[in-house]
């Protein structure tokens, strides 16, 4: 799997073993959580949504090799709003309509594959996980609003076009600013699980967890044997 940013992968269980040829038949079971903050601004001056969500592979192995696979993604709770400094921004989620790929109004905060199919392969004692899913993977469509009277609003704003620039292809943001309050509307797409092959041991209860502070995105993965 390919992330962009700082990645650190940290091995949480160091009780799990690999299964054997024994015990590798049957139903398999991977779980990612995670959340992914839409932000307007800069690391020091950051307004946004934080929204958390899981997703769910189940796959099953026969005769020691691969046989079919599934995943389901979705939502946890209603998006948080987020402030750094504490307290200084106020954002809320905008009700809204996002146009899909194949011209299909969907209103958000809304997941592109809330379902799909899942490939693989098993060799040496590694699983490959190939999710169905088109280039760029699967992502989340949000909406939100964020305000503040705060005497660095135009510092916010500025600095925030900027970034929105960087990442024009995916974020619109509609500024509005007077002498004593400041405030964006935003649109954003953001990635999420799955995006490209994942590749892990084959083992009954391993866990771990990715983290990229570039995008402040972090993952927990958690693989066990269920059947």
């Amino acid at each position: 799997m390919i992330l962009q940013g700082l990645l650190v992968f940290c091995l949480i269980s160091s009780l799990a073993s690999p299964a054997s040829a024994k015990t590798l038949n049957g139903e398999w079971q991977l779980t990612i959580k995670g959340s992914n903050l839409f932000f307007y601004g800069t690391r020091m001056l950051t307004a946004g949504l934080k929204q958390d969500w899981e997703v769910t592979i189940i796959f099953h192995v026969r005769n020691q090799q691969f046989d079919i696979g599934s995943g389901k993604a979705r939502l946890i709770g209603k998006p948080v709003p987020y402030s750094h400094p504490q307290g200084m921004f106020d954002c809320k989620s905008t009700e809204g309509v996002y146009l899909d790929r194949g011209l299909h109004e969907v209103t958000t905060p809304h997941i592109r594959y809330e379902g799909f199919p899942v490939a693989g392969q098993i060799a040496a004692g590694q699983v490959s996980l190939k999710p169905d899913v088109e280039y760029i993977g699967n992502f989340i469509a949000m909406m939100y609003e964020c305000q503040t009277d705060n005497t660095l609003g135009d510092v916010w704003l500025e600095r925030g076009r900027l970034s929105s620039i960087e990442r024009a292809k995916r974020q619109d943001a509609k500024q509005s600013s007077d002498e004593k309050h400041y405030s964006v509307k935003v649109k954003e797409l953001q990635f999420m699980e799955p995006r490209g092959a994942i590749e892990m041991p084959l083992v009954d209860g391993l866990r771990f967890k990715q983290h990229d502070q570039a995008s402040f995105e972090e993952k927990t993965f958690n693989l066990k044997k269920i059947n």
